[in-house]
């Protein structure tokens, strides 16, 4: 790689992995209040919203992460009109959707809090978080859509200040919600959503409403509608919301298995591990960003930089999550006992031996992640398309036999399924390679 992309590559991963730190923080604090606050009953009712959580990031990923790529391969040709187009579609289309979880949450969060909650135990508890997290819907996709943009458009240490901002926010809101004001789970919903709100206004001031010498993408509620457009983005965007649609199948189908299997125990463990992949997000997140920015401005370019920016950055994953994993091999104890499950022993033992499995199946998870991405940057659609389903939907056959059939083996199913997954790549990768040779 050269020295000028690779300072430029730097630039943007330190940006996007210090943004995903606040992120993960955010989260994964977020369970830690709960859990130290509320017990794990109240972590486990909490880890049955992200299915919905998991929803609005698919809408996110569809709009703004097709958008953005298109708008990034527009900017690196100097198509800015272009961009523009891109930019007022994605936003419209965006904000009509969250509308309608606005709605739900207001009139009736009991129907959906039913559907992703089977178990009468945490029903309430489950529904009370659901309400604010819809109706503050436009907070979290508006929040995760403003940070691809902003970040494409050339300030990716903005979006930085942003979500390190919500994250204070967010835990010192959710904090005062729930001791303070005895808010409960709703609490710690509603301290999120406004952790979220501030940083969409930061985003939107500082980016928009300051004084620089370079042209921003420009939204305009004059310029017509473009069906084409909104083609091109939903195209672009397909694989990315696919795979995180199938991840939000995966979640919900993931739920209803362990808490029909293992009862409220099984759910904390279970989102103890979700809340554990945040941490592996904070390289997943950093690199897909960057990938899907200064990639696809590379690959507008043409030349030898989108190879180098790729090769660059399984090389980064790879070692980062592997430290990772390491770490909680090591430590499983401690990230237990900071959700509160170190009261029960039989419990704790439990959460720690599930963490060291779900460790090392993380890193196949973020790997094929990144290898989709790579795959649509560079034409391959429907290879990415297959990734897109494959990727979660591999996981639910394999933990329902495991539940069913070896119960006590059931938090090996991630890495048996990912394994699998990859095991195909490797055959179709061969495939194709030996008959584009012929």
């Amino acid at each position: 790689m050269q020295r000028e992309l690779l300072r430029t590559y730097l630039r943007y991963v330190s940006a996007f992995i210090l943004t995903a730190l606040s992120v993960t923080l955010g989260n994964f604090l977020d369970g830690v209040i709960v859990g130290q606050l509320l017990g794990p009953d109240s972590v486990a009712a909490v880890g049955t919203v992200i299915p919905v959580i998991q929803a609005f990031f698919t809408v996110v990923l569809l709009f703004a992460g097709g958008g953005g790529m298109l708008i990034g391969v527009a900017l690196g040709e100097k198509r800015r009109n272009r961009a523009n187009g891109v930019f007022t579609t994605a936003v419209a289309v965006m904000a009509l959707l969250s509308l309608f979880g606005v709605v739900i949450g207001l009139v009736s969060p009991g129907l959906v809090g039913g559907l992703i909650c089977p178990n009468a135990a945490l029903l309430n508890l489950s529904t009370s978080y659901l309400r604010w997290v819809l109706i503050f819907v436009p907070f979290y996709i508006g929040e995760e859509a403003l940070q691809t943009f902003v970040a494409v458009d050339g300030e990716p240490r903005l979006v930085t200040v942003s979500i390190i901002a919500d994250t204070i926010v967010n835990v010192f809101m959710s904090v005062m919600l729930i001791k303070f004001f005895g808010l409960g789970v709703a609490g710690a919903a509603i301290g999120t959503a406004i952790g979220h709100g501030f940083a969409c206004l930061l985003l939107v001031v500082l980016h928009w409403f300051r004084k620089c010498s370079e042209p921003r993408l420009e939204f305009s509620v004059f310029r017509s509608f473009s069906v084409s457009t909104l083609g091109s983005v939903l195209s672009q965007g397909a694989p990315l919301a696919i795979a995180s649609c199938c991840l939000t199948v995966l979640v919900f189908s993931a739920n209803r298995i362990i808490l029909g299997s293992f009862g409220n125990d099984g759910m904390f463990i279970f989102t103890v591990a979700m809340n554990v992949i945040f941490i592996y997000n904070l390289f997943l997140s950093g690199t897909v960003e960057t990938l899907q920015s200064l990639g696809a401005i590379e690959k507008g370019k043409g030349g030898p930089g989108f190879r180098d920016v790729v090769n660059f950055t399984y090389k980064l994953l790879g070692a980062s999550t592997s430290v990772i994993c390491i770490v909680i091999w090591i430590c499983p104890g401690m990230i237990t006992s900071l959700f509160g499950g170190d009261d029960r022993p039989e419990l704790f033992d439990a959460t720690n031996s599930a963490l060291r499995l779900f460790a090392p199946s993380f890193i196949l998870f973020c790997l094929i992640y990144v290898h989709m991405i790579v795959c649509k940057l560079e034409g391959r659609s429907a290879l990415a398309l297959f990734i897109s389903f494959a990727l979660s939907l591999t996981v639910i056959p394999v933990l329902w036999t495991f539940a069913h059939f070896a119960p006590s083996y059931v938090w090996w199913s991630y890495l048996v399924a990912y394994l699998v997954e990859i095991i195909i790549l490797i055959v179709i990768e061969t495939a194709s390679k030996s008959i584009s040779n012929k």
